[in-house]
């Protein structure tokens, strides 16, 4: 059976995810509709693609789009507070890959009495964490030095709690 996916979010992460599915590494996911709130970055997105999906001019068209199991959410923290809610009551299942949004106790609770009354389901890779642990891991053979590079829009940071710097042994 394929899963029919709607993506939110046409940046960096958005772009890895369309290209993992146009390219067959998802197994049977049909991307079928992308949104970004800057359309310029959907249009660049899809060029890429093999697999042209439709391009939504706004996000009401990702719920009112038929027959999409999944909408993965790639576009910010800000974007999961303001379409998480809906896109659940619509009857669609949620990938949140921006998890700083979850932070909060009282919307991720929110959340997820919606999904139970929905009879849908919340999916949180665990993304980084498990890339540092995998790190972690490989230093037990013969890797003797790491560099670990990460870039991220400083506007994506925005609302983000401040975690102090810490060293991972």
């Amino acid at each position: 059976m394929t899963i029919r996916v709607a993506l939110v979010g046409c940046g960096a992460i958005g772009t890895v995810i369309a290209r993992a599915i146009d390219e067959g590494g998802a197994g049977e996911v049909e991307l079928a509709l992308v949104y970004d709130i800057v359309r310029t970055q959907a249009e660049r997105l899809v060029r890429k693609l093999k697999i042209k999906p439709i391009i939504a001019e706004r996000f009401d068209e990702v719920i009112e789009m038929r027959n999409l199991d999944l909408v993965i959410e790639a576009a910010s923290q800000d974007a999961v507070r303001r379409y998480a809610t809906r896109i659940l009551e619509s009857g669609k299942d949620l990938m949140v890959m921006s998890v700083g949004a979850l932070v909060d106790e009282r919307f991720l609770g929110s959340l997820l009495s919606m999904a139970r009354r929905k009879g849908r389901r919340i999916y949180v890779p665990s993304g980084a964490i498990a890339g540092l642990d995998g790190v972690k891991s490989a230093t037990m053979g013969s890797v003797t030095k790491v560099v670990l590079t990460a870039r991220k829009p400083p506007k994506s940071l925005e609302g983000a709690p401040f975690i102090a710097q810490q060293k991972i042994d």
